[in-house]
């Protein structure tokens, strides 16, 4: 049997790779030693037509399984756009930006019905152009106004500047606006660049926070908006937490100033918000932050997470275990849903239904991580929302092993925590150059479930990228048991 790699890392245990369609499938997917897969082997028999099953997966994932589930082909552009507008007002964001992007593939396709019915012509060239990629069209508009109120306006402006040109966008409001605001975050970002360009620093006390101020405070008298205030205050809120922990009314209060100044970049004030408040353990500024951004976008996962932490800090489980369920009714198909429902099950001690929502969890998401994990060995890009369901994949995969590990079933542990949590992290990482899902958690599980299955090799790998912290070397060395950890909430593991 052929072994297949990537950037020196074999693919994960459970996995091989098809020598036909050159897909990486499950093992149940081939038979025997064979190196093509069931579907390959009777589409070369000519028993029946082979379509790859991610593809099938893909197709049926992100955009097109809302146009296929919540969106039925029957409904022309104008309809699909009204459902958008009624989703951003119920602030449900993420679903109206998926709303906007079936708006926006429908038209591609031929459908104008937005557009009076009727197209633009070419004369020379003699095609038809359809009104909504013409400068100032109202769902560009509103799908760019969704897609800042959903993420920052800065990602907005990259969103518009992959698909509409310099002239469509500075000539039409809001992408204009975010455009601005785009180079008005890189100029801020500059001159803290330029501070930290004369200063050789190896650790947090060391860097130059009162010059990064001071160089921030004369950029802002000299150009003194809105935007710039802001972006400014926000740079120093980051700094100032790394810098100085033990001052969090400090940094608080940049991220405040930030607000008041551009209340339209909500998730990322509240977000280093919800940092002070993880790190400081502050329940009541964690609880802030989720309700912030709850407020905003109902479908914000991190949000809910940081709302149940906050409530799991302050003791009160009944208040979480009604938050994780209150997710699940706003926002069902988001991975951190079913990873905050684990979570409280487990500090109940309930693992009866931990196992009961981890394999509903598995039917529900595996197959989409494995179509993701497909995109990823093929180098191509994610784009949000799979980035988005990929970073809430791997923390469920945290959750799905320390539930096995309480079970006992080690192996099933080693699969969630290290084949998948580890492995996906790893691919994710070593592709795009983007370690930000190589989280502590994920190195903290991973580690445990190795040492625990006594997996010398897939230790050495965890070790070549980082390693686990001190209280998963007391829960390793049985200092702290399982059930300390994940039930009663005596280490911080996750």
């Amino acid at each position: 049997m052929k072994e297949y790699e990537h950037s020196g890392q074999t693919i994960p245990k459970g996995k091989r790779f098809c020598a036909c369609c050159g897909e990486v499938k499950r093992e149940t997917a081939f038979e025997g030693e064979s190196d093509h897969c069931r579907a390959c082997c009777e589409q070369m028999l000519k028993t029946r037509l082979h379509v790859p099953g991610f593809l099938v997966c893909l197709a049926l994932i992100g955009a097109a399984v809302f146009a296929a589930v919540l969106i039925p082909w029957g409904k022309s552009v104008s309809d699909i756009v009204r459902m958008a507008r009624s989703f951003e007002e119920q602030h449900f964001l993420y679903s109206a930006c998926d709303a906007y992007n079936v708006a926006v593939d429908r038209a591609r396709a031929g459908d104008y019905a937005l557009f009076g019915g009727s197209a633009d012509k070419d004369e020379e060239e003699g095609t038809t152009t359809p009104r909504f990629f013409c400068p100032g069209t109202r769902v560009w508009r509103e799908y760019c106004r969704a897609y800042a109120r959903a993420y920052t306006r800065t990602e907005a402006a990259e969103f518009a500047a992959a698909h509409l040109d310099k002239q469509q966008i500075e000539s039409t409001q809001p992408m204009a606006s975010y455009a601005e605001a785009s180079r008005d975050y890189d100029s801020v970002m500059t001159q803290v660049k330029k501070v930290q360009a004369q200063y050789t620093y190896s650790t947090p006390e060391d860097m130059p926070f009162d010059q990064i101020v001071k160089a921030l405070d004369a950029y802002v008298e000299s150009r003194d908006t809105a935007n710039v205030r802001g972006y400014a205050a926000y740079l120093k809120g980051t700094a100032s937490w790394y810098q100085d922990p033990s001052d969090p009314d400090r940094a608080l209060r940049y991220f405040d100033e930030m607000l008041e100044n551009v209340p339209d970049e909500y998730v990322s004030a509240y977000s280093g918000i919800a940092q002070i408040g993880l790190d400081s353990e502050q329940p009541d500024v964690l609880l802030r932050a989720a309700e912030g951004v709850l407020e905003k976008n109902k479908e914000h996962g991190d949000a809910w997470s940081w709302k149940v932490q906050a409530q799991f800090d302050a003791g009160d489980i009944k208040a979480a275990q009604q938050t994780a369920k209150e997710m699940r009714r706003v926002c069902p198909e988001d991975p951190l849903c079913a990873m905050l429902s684990i979570r409280v099950a487990l500090r109940q001690e309930d693992l009866q239904a931990a196992a009961q929502l981890r394999s509903e969890a598995a039917d529900k998401h595996d197959d989409y991580a494995d179509a993701l994990f497909n995109t990823l060995l093929s180098k191509r890009e994610l784009d949000q929302s799979q980035e988005q369901f990929l970073r809430g994949y791997i923390r469920l995969s945290t959750y799905e092993a320390a539930s096995c590990l309480l079970e006992g079933d080690l192996e099933a542990a080693f699969a969630y925590g290290y084949d998948r949590a580890f492995n996906y992290a790893y691919y994710y990482a070593s592709i795009t150059n983007d370690g930000s899902l190589m989280t502590q958690s994920v190195f903290n599980i991973a580690a445990l479930c190795a040492s625990l299955t006594d997996n010398e090799e897939a230790l050495d790998t965890i070790a070549q990228y980082g390693d686990c912290d001190d209280a998963t070397r007391d829960v390793i060395n049985g200092k702290i048991s399982l059930a300390d950890a994940f039930c009663k909430g005596k280490a911080v593991l996750l």
